[in-house]
């Protein structure tokens, strides 16, 4: 979450009253800025659908009152930046990945660091404990060694599974991206639904910013990462082209993986895909794997008929690299 310097007080406020009402009011002015009106920029995203019912809750609280904005992802990205980039924009509040956007935004000014907000007792409450956060979270949102907001959710890249599907052609749950593309292969166009309906082997994004968190993982699988230790490109490795290889299937390294998985084991417009639009797949049972974030994990779990929803760790590849081996969606922690 990303402010500007007359908002810290909703983004600190949001968290809190989260949490808690009762607790966010204790020996602190939450009154202060009442009568005013903030603007607040969502994307369309599982922590904005969690908060919105908690946002009347702020307002009660601080007397504030917020405008709230809520778009797609594509079209939110979009609308930022060109609003951002006029000079002249509104927004006070505003959903961002820092690993994504971070420096060109804050070398544009366009960012407005809390550090000394965090230390001014009259706008930061007692009871807001910064450190609270898990590390790496709270170094997410550092840029040129500043703290630019507020990390409202981490996720790791997750593989969701049919369970029912998998017990009954035999197949095991992948762990390795060569397991991935067999168990893709083995499953496309088997019978999924009662009525004996076929389904996709595997669906992903692959939707312009949507597709660098496929990528993410894919990327880290292989073993590679995006930056080295003197922040040079590693994404442009070896490891990194076949992870992009895998993704696309575009390209003139060849290699075994040079076949994309979601392009040729799952829909045919899986280009267009993004996470709104793969929400509903699992559920109508036309996806036997998918790979996503693991704040769609529970929900997904959730519109399978007990015991049928399964989420694992994201497939590996075939050797131990530079990157993490169980690859996490970089730059999450501050993502909106």
């Amino acid at each position: 979450m990303i402010v500007t310097r007359r908002a810290w007080l909703v983004a600190m406020a949001i968290v809190l009253t989260a949490m808690s009402p009762a607790f966010a009011q204790q020996q602190f002015n939450w009154q202060q800025a009442k009568g005013s009106q903030l603007r607040v920029m969502l994307n369309k995203h599982p922590w904005q659908g969690a908060i919105e019912p908690h946002l009347k809750e702020f307002e009660a609280l601080t007397g504030v009152k917020l405008v709230t904005e809520v778009y797609p992802e594509d079209q939110f990205r979009a609308k930022v930046l060109v609003e951002l980039t006029s000079g002249a924009s509104s927004i006070d509040v505003f959903m961002s990945m820092p690993a994504q956007e971070g420096l060109k935004y804050m070398r544009a000014g366009w960012l407005q660091p809390v550090d000394e907000f965090l230390k001014n007792p009259a706008l930061t409450a007692p009871d807001y404990n910064w450190n609270d956060f898990l590390e790496k979270t709270r170094d997410a949102m550092v840029i040129e060694g500043k703290i630019v907001g507020v990390p409202i959710q981490v996720e790791n890249a997750s593989l969701m599974y049919r369970k029912d599907v998998f017990q009954k052609y035999n197949v095991k749950v992948p762990t390795t991206l060569e397991e991935l593309e067999a168990a893709a292969k083995a499953l496309n166009g088997k019978a999924m639904t009662d009525d004996g309906q076929p389904g996709y082997g595997i669906v992903a994004r692959g939707k312009r910013a949507a597709a660098t968190s496929t990528f993410a993982a894919y990327l880290h699988a292989m073993g590679s990462t995006w930056l080295g230790p003197n922040r040079e490109p590693m994404f442009n490795n070896e490891d990194g082209v076949k992870a992009l290889d895998l993704l696309a299937g575009q390209g003139g390294h060849v290699h075994r993986f040079q076949r994309a998985l979601p392009r040729h084991r799952g829909p045919a417009e899986v280009q267009g895909d993004r996470q709104g639009r793969l929400r509903a797949v699992p559920a109508r049972a036309q996806g036997t794997v998918r790979l996503d974030g693991g704040s769609v994990g529970t929900r997904h779990a959730q519109n399978q008929p007990e015991p049928e929803g399964g989420v694992a760790l994201h497939a590996v590849g075939d050797r131990e690299g530079t990157g993490a081996r169980r690859p996490e969606r970089e730059g999450r922690a501050g993502r909106a």
